[in-house]
């Protein structure tokens, strides 16, 4: 039926054009003349795609007036506004010791939220501090060496720690050090 009503509404459209140009070629708006291939070939693209779009249209218009929806489905649910809602998370990560706070409590800016763990970062502080130790014990006996000192004196750094027992570990192993190579 789509290929009958196509086939009439071409011939109904060219029969247009063809009285078209016979009567402006009589008035002398403009030059009867055969059409060409490139002109009939836009017009029949057209056509096709008007009466595919008018039966999608229409297919689709239809179908949404007659169908029937069976059923709805209802739950439960809340809106939380989203820029309410704020993520709070450590650069590096941790394990929380003391949490301060709990859900829908208001805070303000500065308030302590909660406390992280400070077992690994005490350990850390103290793998830290027992290198600095070291260090400057080692920049004391190569100072010592290189000005050929008779003996190895304390770092300013470590004379108010001379009693921790990193301290004088240090400090022994770099004397021997000295001892051996002066």
């Amino acid at each position: 039926m789509i290929a009958r009503l196509s086939a009439d509404l071409y011939r109904l459209v060219g029969a247009i054009s063809a009285r078209t140009r016979t009567i402006a070629a009589a008035v002398g708006l403009g030059q009867a003349g055969p059409t060409t291939d490139a002109s009939e070939s836009i017009r029949r693209h057209i056509l096709v795609g008007s009466i595919l779009v008018g039966v999608l249209v229409i297919g689709l218009g239809g179908w949404a007036t007659t169908a029937q929806i069976s059923g709805a489905l209802i739950a439960q649910g809340s809106i939380v506004v989203d820029t309410n809602v704020k993520k709070v998370q450590h650069p590096t990560g941790g394990v929380v010791g003391e949490l301060f706070v709990r859900d829908g409590d208001h805070v303000k800016a500065g308030d302590v939220l909660l406390r992280l763990d400070e077992t690994v970062t005490r350990a850390n502080l103290a793998i830290v501090n027992k290198g600095l130790i070291e260090l400057y014990a080692r920049k004391a006996r190569l100072a010592a060496e290189r000005d050929g000192a008779d003996a190895m004196a304390v770092p300013p750094e470590l004379t108010n720690r001379q009693n921790e027992p990193d301290v004088k570990e240090a400090l022994a192993s770099e004397r021997k050090l000295f001892d051996l190579r002066h």
